[in-house]
């Protein structure tokens, strides 16, 4: 991992083991200490960046677990969330990461603690979204807020559990799952362009599954929609 380029997000496991927390004064602890200002303030944890023509959002789920409070509707983080998607609206494209993913194919279907932040990204054109936490890689189609399909102002989403712990039995497919593998190890590559993206799933040596496709940025949803 090359650190001086990481733009990180925090998981639950760094505010729940002895190097992130055991000091509920100081969560994450180790997560700050190790990456430093690249990880923004740590009384909040997100934060927001430009790469070219993208807007890039960092969100911090990591403590909602155990404090749901913390990513709920009218929270500091959803508001700032809400002041940052209106003070960049003139970007051309958003790209939005953080750990847990409101739409999988577990059993739950996904965590809808995480429901303001689709309702927000939605509303404001966002394009892509990127989590981590179920243990497989999946691509699901673009949806709207309610995680249905949308191929005019929807979110594209991906969930990329894939970096080396070990893999986990997804559940039924969502409607809008459109790729989903829980066999191989790899990493997702995203290359940015001006007005669109691309990307491709890289497996260990010795695998072969792969993703790769396009997609282009778009407006915001009429009000209302």
């Amino acid at each position: 991992m090359k650190k001086a380029i990481t733009r990180p997000v925090p998981g639950d496991k760094d505010y729940a083991t002895s190097g992130g927390t055991d000091c509920p004064s100081t969560p994450g602890a180790g997560y700050y200490n190790y990456f430093g200002s690249a990880a923004g303030d740590p009384a909040k944890g997100y934060y927001s960046y430009d790469l070219g023509s993208w807007h890039v959002i960092a969100l911090n789920t990591a403590p909602c677990g155990d404090n749901p409070a913390f990513c709920v509707a009218g929270s500091a983080q959803e508001q700032w969330l809400q002041s940052d998607l209106a003070a960049n609206a003139s970007k051309q494209c958003t790209l939005v990461y953080y750990q847990n993913p409101r739409f999988v194919s577990s059993s739950s279907g996904g965590d809808a603690t995480y429901q303001p932040f689709w309702d927000d990204l939605y509303a404001a054109g966002a394009d892509v979204v990127m989590n981590g936490d179920s243990h497989w890689y999946e691509r699901l189609q673009q949806m709207n807020s309610q995680g249905k399909a949308d191929t005019t102002y929807g979110v594209r989403e991906f969930v990329v559990g894939t970096g080396g712990a070990g893999l986990d039995t997804p559940g039924r497919p969502l409607a809008t799952s459109q790729v989903l593998n829980n066999v191989t190890h790899g990493v997702l590559r995203l290359t940015l362009r001006n007005g669109a993206y691309a990307w491709s799933f890289v497996p260990v040596r010795g695998e072969t599954f792969t993703d790769s496709g396009t997609g282009t940025c778009h407006a915001a949803p009429p009000h209302g929609n």
